[in-house]
This record gives C-alpha cells, structure tokens and sequence, in this order.
C-alpha cells in the first residue's frame, strides 16, 4: 500500500497529511542533492584555504528555507484549495450517499427485472474504486501529477454522468455510473484530502471541516434535485442536469487547486512491520466490517420508507436525513475524540449503531423512518470518519502513517464493495433478514474496535485511547 492519505468518505483523513510536512524546528532541503553539494564543497575549501585566507572574511552559512515554515494559513489561494476540496467530496462521496435514489428509481423503472442485490452492485463498483483508485494514485501525486488527476478526474465524473443519462441497460448502467464515474472520483480523492492542509496551520480544522461538509451536502441536495426534476424532465434530462451542475461546481478545483509543496519522498505500498502488530491488524478487520454495514440504509431506506407506507415523494427525503444526520456525526464525535480518545469515541458510536441499526426492525410507519435516518445517519458518521485518527494513534512511527492509512483503505473498500449487494441479495428473504445483517454486522464491529482498544491498552477502562 502506498503512503498516501486516502479514506473514506469523507474520512476526516487530511489531518494526518502534515507528517510528509513536518512543522518543526528541523530545516528541511528543499534539494538534497543541493544540500549535498554545498556541504561537499564547504568541506573542500575548508581544507584548502585560499593564499588570502587570512584576510577573506567567513561568510556565514545560509540554510535551506524549509517550505512549510510560511504556510499562508488563509489567503485567496488557500481559501481557493479548500473550496476545490469541497466540491470534490460534494461530487464524490455526495454522490455515494445519495445513491439511495437512484437504487430506488432503477428497481421501480429502468430496471425493474433486475435484482436489488445486481442494482446496488452499480453503486458499490462506484464507492469501492473512489477508495481503491486513491490507494494507487499516491505516488502519482507525490511525483507532482496533483493537476493533471484533478484534470482527468473532473472529465471523467461528468462524462459517466452524461453517459448515464443515455443508458437503458443494466451493463450500460455498471460501464457509465460504476466505472467510470467511480475511477474519476478516485482519481480527484487524493487531491482533495492532500492539498488544502498544506495551506493552513490554525485554521486547518476550520478548512478541514469545510472540505469534508461537502459530502453530507452533495447527499442532501442531489437526491432532492432529482426528486423534483425526475416527473417534470424525465431521467434523461434529470441526469445531464446534474451532469452540469458537476461541469460547473468541478471548474473551481480545476482551476483554483494546486500543488503548493511535494513530499519529501514519494510513498511506500507497505509496511511489513504493521502486520506484527496486534492492535492495527485487529482494527483493520473491524474497518471490513464497518464499511460493509454503513451504507446499507443510505442504498435501502427509501425503499423501506415506501414499504412501510411512506409515500414516493416523500421517501427519498428519508436519504435527506441520513446525510444531515452524519454531516452532524462526522463533526461532533471527532471533537469528543480529541478529549476522550478516538478509540474510546469509535467504540462507543458503533456500539450505538448497532442498537439503531437492531431498531430499524421495529420501524413500521413514517414517524419512525424519520428518528432512524437522524440517528443512524449521525452514529454511523464517526464509522466514515474516525478510522484514520484511530490508525495515526496505533501508529509507533508517524513516518509510516500514510502507508498504514493506504494499508487500511484496502479491506474498508473490500467491504464496501459487498457490503450492499450482499444485502440486496438478503433482501430476497425479507426485510427482516436485511436489517438484522446491517445489526450484526455493525455488532461486529463494536466487538473488534473494542478488541483492538484492549490489544493497546490493556484490559483498563478509564484511560484514553
């Protein structure tokens, strides 16, 4: 896995990209091979002094300027950076949460002989390479490529959309909406989470919470687009409308965000050391588990809401909730886990998802669907967002993190690629069958967070972790 900082969804990663920066009272050569050859040379002349020597006056030595000791810490430039970053995750992970929508209309419509489990396989290929993808592009923004993936990224994303727009089979369907729109996300993800806190020091949170906002916005504005376009336009026209507002909103990091600095070096895959390692091996099953659950309801409760007597047009403001809900839940447990610990918080939200998610079984009527969405949507937001703060606190060595955060991302996207056709394929047996597996599942994860906060700390309670 390479050393880069990609997670999730909207996954509170770029807090841990300042380690390929580090802010010390180190001076870091902006060229080795400069340095080098000064200090070759300094020693040369130092041990063959000039006939004047004597009446030549040492001129003191100039060290490099290290290029994170004038972060702008806000600016047009900065600012522009992270409303790049924002509307790559209102484009990215904004369309993941309200893939809900388009579950729903394909099973009523377009697709109506396919199977839930084959339709949400569309969504699931999209989130899974939005992950995957970032793992190998890495090294490519480390070599300096950040424009061009921002670039090839953008084109992408609204070229699959527009293709969607014309698709009528479901194959057309995996090509367009899964593939490629999935690989155009994944290659502008790194951007996203990378740049912006190279550009900020005290205002990093406060930039770091707006880039992230942007996918709780896109799953709360482009399901109600396409609830309100659908019946007046048809889904031709309602796609390509969104297809242009992507053309449109993608303009600003195509031409605002660019690379201020490159890492020191470019990123390493692996890190065989991480698999000695207890507590990360334990918690990098768990992040399997939890990305397998956490999406269930955001492809399913509408379908649900409409089972159980909410009306179609109202149903899809049910998707509306889950992202309002875990903008909210991305936000909050993460302040808490500065203070208690990011493990503690982690294992506590999950433990609440689990009793939400067991509690979705008892839901029978609007009222209900409504208090569910808020809650699971705002318990299961520290799921998304958390992990990579918990993999930085197992970390011995800061000088490792991206790798082991590139070592994490790969079983988090295995799991969230079959995650939702498995459930879809459950769905065959009842609703029942499907909320108990999101309840389980989510009670897996509970159970190996907790063990991996024990495998650190030992079998103590009170303490942070």
């Amino acid at each position: 896995m390479n050393n880069h900082k990609a997670a999730a969804p909207d996954l509170g990663i770029m807090t841990h990209w300042e380690e390929s920066y580090p802010m010390d009272n180190r001076v870091a050569s902006p060229n080795l091979a400069t340095a080098v050859s000064s200090h070759v040379d300094a020693e040369d002349n130092r041990a063959l002094p000039s006939p004047n020597a004597s009446s030549a006056p040492l001129e003191p030595e100039k060290k490099p300027v290290n290029p994170m000791s004038n972060i702008p810490d806000g600016g047009f430039t900065a600012w522009m950076q992270c409303a790049g970053s924002f509307f790559i995750f209102f484009n990215g992970f904004g369309l993941i949460n309200s893939f809900g929508i388009f579950q729903s209309y394909y099973e009523l419509t377009l697709l109506r002989d396919e199977s839930s489990s084959r339709i949400s396989w569309i969504g699931s290929i999209q989130a899974f390479l939005l992950i995957f993808t970032g793992i190998f592009t890495g090294p490519l923004f480390d070599l300096g490529y950040c424009k061009s993936m921002i670039c090839a990224g953008a084109l992408l994303i609204v070229f699959g959309t527009m293709m969607t727009s014309l698709c009528t089979e479901y194959w057309q369907f995996i090509l367009a909406q899964g593939l490629v729109v999935g690989i155009g996300c994944g290659l502008s993800f790194i951007p996203s989470i990378a740049l912006t806190p190279t550009y900020f020091s005290k205002k990093k949170g406060l930039a770091n919470g707006i880039c992230l906002s942007g996918s709780s916005f896109g799953g709360i504005l482009y399901p109600i687009i396409f609830h309100q376009l659908q019946p007046q336009i048809g889904f031709g026209w309602t796609v390509r409308v969104i297809g242009l507002i992507m053309l449109v909103t993608l303009i600003v990091p195509v031409l605002g965000m660019k690379m201020r600095v490159k890492p020191p070096k470019r990123r390493d895959f692996y890190d065989p050391s991480a698999l000695r390692e207890p507590p990360l091996l334990i918690f990098g099953v768990a992040g399997f588990f939890a990305y397998m659950t956490v999406y269930i309801p955001f492809f399913y409760a509408a379908l649900y809401g409409i089972k159980v007597g909410v009306s179609v047009d109202w149903a899809i403001y049910l998707l509306v909730l889950l992202s309002l809900g875990s903008f909210f839940g991305r936000l909050i447990p993460g302040h808490l886990a500065d203070r208690y610990g990011p493990m503690n918080i982690l294992a506590l939200a999950s433990l609440t998802t689990t009793i939400v998610a067991y509690s979705w079984i008892a839901v029978v009527n609007k009222g209900g669907m409504i208090v569910f969405s808020v809650l699971y949507g705002f318990f299961s937001g520290a799921l998304v967002s958390l992990p990579p703060t918990v993999v930085a606190s197992l970390c011995p060595n800061m000088g490792v993190i991206g790798t082991r955060i590139g070592m994490f991302l790969f079983p988090t996207s295995i799991g969230l690629l079959i995650g939702n056709p498995i459930a879809g394929a459950i769905l065959k047996s009842g609703w029942v069958d499907i909320q108990a597996f999101c309840g389980t599942i989510a009670a897996m994860t509970t159970i190996l967070v907790t063990a991996a906060r024990f495998a650190k700390t030992g079998l103590v309670i009170g303490v942070k972790a």
